[in-house]
């Protein structure tokens, strides 16, 4: 995973996760939530098995910040935030993965005081299977102060 790491891995997060091949559908476009968590919604991703096996497939949901409030230290590039396993997916079958998105899960860490925080900005929600894999892509926006979802722990 590149959370900051800006060169190219050897074998990227989520390499042979699955023995089949997958195609990802977002159910949404454009969304938009508030950092005080009044707008929290969910995303459906439809994820269709074309490969010649059953299988199991692993989505994974990256943030990917677009525009954020400038920090000291390193830019972060992707975050991994969730993940769901689909399991016995048949050759042919769609299955449905569902991701809550909310300023909680998306928090992201204020590299100054080293809290969780729910940063306003511009977003992109990456969905794949295998951090390789072409992403299926939602834009978002969130909306409102920057809140401490979690405060960093002091002695």
């Amino acid at each position: 995973m590149r959370r900051y790491y800006t060169g190219t891995p050897v074998v990227p997060f989520g390499h042979g996760l699955s023995y089949s091949r997958w195609s990802m559908q977002a159910s949404g476009a454009a969304m938009t939530i508030a950092t005080d968590g009044s707008k929290d919604t969910t995303v459906s991703i439809a994820v269709t098995n074309h490969g010649p096996l059953v299988g199991d497939c692993v989505v994974l949901a990256f943030l990917v910040p677009k525009s954020l409030p400038s920090q000291k230290g390193l830019k972060l590039r992707q975050q991994l935030w969730q993940f769901e396993r689909l399991s016995d997916v048949a050759v042919g079958d769609t299955a449905h993965a569902e991701f809550l998105v909310s300023a909680e899960a998306l928090a992201i860490a204020d590299l100054g005081s080293g809290d969780l925080v729910a940063a306003p900005g511009r977003y992109t929600l990456e969905f794949r299977e295998g951090s390789a894999s072409e992403p299926t892509s939602i834009e978002l926006t969130v909306e409102g102060p920057q809140v401490v979802i979690e405060p960093f722990p002091s002695a």
